[in-house]
């Protein structure tokens, strides 16, 4: 959190909880050529003609360009914006290209990259409104960059040209749409992961903002899922592969993160794995069962007897939920009216709470090889790893009724 003042700029560093007034100099007064103070300690000369005029505007804002004042503007912020946006920003200002301007500065305040002054955040918001563009990120307070970032598994072109047919959650290990592929800079990081004895699996997402700016660039992020033991290790692996792929990217260098729990990932790499391409798993793997909601028309429903269909109600409750944002099924098709809600996975059964209720409350077993599977896990639900939750994300969203909204 940061404030500017006249005499200064105030810094907060949560951390140590230290207030810090960092001065500001003032910019030297205008001094005319014909005039020169007229002893080393006198300065009253400075600034006036010889008849004692000022050429000092009172007011130099009020006379600016829009190019000037924001000119200005990104001189006041070249303490707090990252180098190459305060580099790009300049040059969209010589070329007019104030709207661009506006929005990657208001990206950068969204995200708490700066703290413009109200002043400065009036002409951003003006620039924004007539150009009849949202202002909202101006208003934002700082609560989490996350919120600010938009994640896809693939990039915005790619996106752009399938978003009808795009899962949240790829699988390109099994065959997929050529589109959504591989390419050069994904081979060098499977080559990468190949090499490493302990990483189980790769992933590929992109990141970019969830708003319209030409700043920053979108950037895809690797995430490697290890056996590695210590925290040192995780720092090893993750600046190996990031050295690797420097050389085979064209763009933005990616991002590498690389986890062993995925419980520990922080928001925004947890949101990147739900959204994802897998590329390439250590373990040959096939994708997992869906079981049957209903049963065929003109079977009889199978009863248990009562030991195994408490353990079949208890290992369907068991299971690993699934969560499948921004699709939607047909009216009779989807369980979420049902009491327990969703989907669920052991890592090799997909199925439905509709399941649960039709056992519970009709006596209808679940399909012969599903509860054979059961049974001869006595039981019990196994942890389900990252690689097999996200496959049977990927398979659900393959269902002919799921279909991205």
């Amino acid at each position: 959190m940061a404030d500017r003042v006249t005499e200064g700029r105030i810094v907060v560093d949560a951390a140590s909880a230290v207030l810090v007034i960092t001065p500001t100099i003032p910019p030297p007064a205008l001094m005319d050529e014909e005039t020169e103070p007229t002893s080393p300690g006198d300065r009253s000369a400075i600034g006036r003609r010889p008849g004692g005029e000022s050429t000092v505007s009172a007011d130099p804002a009020a006379t600016r360009t829009p190019r000037g004042a924001y000119h200005h503007l990104l001189s006041r912020l070249a303490d707090s914006l990252p180098d190459d946006l305060l580099l790009n920003a300049r040059d969209w200002v010589a070329q007019g290209r104030l709207v661009d301007v506006a929005q990657a500065v208001g990206f950068a305040t969204a995200t708490g990259l700066c703290f413009p002054s109200e002043e400065d955040l009036a002409l951003l918001r003006g620039t924004l409104l007539d150009a009849a563009l949202d202002p909202t990120c101006l208003d934002q307070a700082v609560g989490g960059k996350g919120s600010w970032w938009a994640l896809a598994p693939v990039g915005p072109a790619v996106l752009a040209e399938c978003r009808d047919r795009l899962a949240f959650s790829l699988d390109l290990t099994v065959p997929h749409d050529p589109d959504v592929g591989v390419d050069e800079l994904d081979t060098a990081a499977i080559a990468a992961a190949c090499g490493l004895d302990y990483v189980a699996g790769l992933w590929r997402a992109w990141r970019f903002p969830a708003i319209d700016t030409p700043w920053p660039s979108p950037r895809r992020i690797y995430l490697l899922y290890t056996d590695v033991s210590t925290d040192d290790q995780l720092a090893h692996v993750t600046a190996s592969v990031g050295r690797s792929l420097a050389p085979a990217s064209a763009g933005p260098a990616p991002m590498v993160e690389v986890f062993t729990d995925v419980t520990q990932l922080p928001g925004l790499q947890r949101v990147a794995l739900s959204a994802a391409a897998l590329l390439w798993t250590r373990e040959p793997s096939t994708p997992p069962l869906v079981a049957a909601t209903a049963n065929t028309p003109g079977d009889r429903p199978r009863q248990l007897d009562p030991a195994l269909r408490q353990m079949v109600l208890s290992y369907l409750g068991g299971g690993m939920p699934l969560a499948l944002p921004g699709v939607e099924a047909p009216e009779g098709e989807s369980p979420a009216g049902s009491p327990m809600g969703g989907w669920f996975t052991d890592g090799h059964w997909v199925w439905s709470a509709a399941i649960s209720d039709r056992l519970r409350v009709h006596d209808e077993a679940p399909q012969d090889d599903f509860v054979r599977h059961i049974s001869e896990r006595d039981g019990i639900v196994p942890e389900v790893d990252p690689i097999s939750l996200h496959r049977a994300l990927s398979t659900l969203y393959g269902l002919p009724w799921l279909n991205p909204t």
